[in-house]
């Protein structure tokens, strides 16, 4: 990389990152019956879509506060087909929404904010980073958590 301007750094996403985790895994309905989870559908547009969510009634009420989103989390479609995959967005909303199952949650430290984090993503996608790193199958492809 060439130099950077004054007061900037070079750092990897393992650096800014405080936490990646997978989503909460249960049976969904589309009834409204239950608390809402995400889902791929969710940030297909890349924003939260509250029209696009599934809902979970069946539910372990002691481990469900761990999934509720955050202003700041930042979601991230790490297993879809090739053309959405890497999409991402920011939770921004007073609504409840919990982080389900297929979209990891990604945490940051206070190093970054959220949306400059999310524009680099938005970025590196375009460039097709994330699908030259990930795994393809038919109509499918997943990017390894770790990755």
């Amino acid at each position: 990389m060439g130099r950077l301007p004054d007061g900037w750094a070079e750092t990897t996403f393992g650096d800014l990152i405080k936490s990646v985790t997978n989503g909460l895994n249960g049976k969904q309905n589309k009834d409204s019956v239950g608390i809402p989870v995400s889902r791929i559908e969710t940030i297909a547009e890349q924003s939260i879509n509250f029209d696009r969510v599934g809902y979970m009634y069946d539910y372990d009420e002691n481990k469900i506060e761990k999934y509720k989103l955050k202003k700041g989390d930042i979601l991230f479609s790490h297993i879809n087909s090739p053309i959405h995959l890497g999409k991402t967005t920011i939770f921004e909303s007073n609504k409840d929404l919990y982080h389900g199952v297929n979209l990891l949650r990604i945490v940051l430290n206070n190093s970054i904010l959220p949306n400059i984090f999310n524009y680099y993503c938005k970025y590196i996608r375009a460039l097709g980073e994330f699908s030259a790193r990930a795994q393809h199958a038919v109509n499918q492809s997943s990017i390894n958590q770790k990755n």
